[in-house]
């Protein structure tokens, strides 16, 4: 509605969405070596790539969660978007904590 039909502005977004996701993992990690023993490599499960990433998926998921509860209780404006927002919230904590929670069974089972 605020921009009277045209989708030139959401498809210019979206469509600059990965190029931005691109730079910002090339600004992370800026060059990439092989390990030649991953034996002798520790890793922390709590890093801050864990956290993002794992954040970053219940974000999005979350997000959805939220909106789908939004919908099914007839929501709309305002209140459909600050249940996006609490849902948001609630699955990065949940992606943050199952993520790593994963990230130390699976250095169990290896070691």
């Amino acid at each position: 509605e605020i921009t009277g039909g045209k989708y030139v502005i959401i498809f210019g977004i979206a469509g600059s969405a990965y190029l931005i996701a691109l730079a910002i993992i090339h600004l992370l990690v800026p060059r990439l070596e092989t390990i030649e023993d991953p034996d002798k490599v520790t890793v922390s499960p709590f890093s801050l790539g864990s956290l993002l990433g794992f954040g970053f998926i219940g974000f999005i998921m979350g997000t959805f969660g939220g909106w789908c509860v939004g919908l099914l209780s007839n929501l709309s404006g305002q209140e459909l978007l600050q249940d996006m927002f609490i849902g948001a919230l609630i699955g990065a904590v949940i992606g943050i904590v199952v993520g790593n929670l994963l990230l130390k069974m699976g250095r169990t089972r290896a070691a």
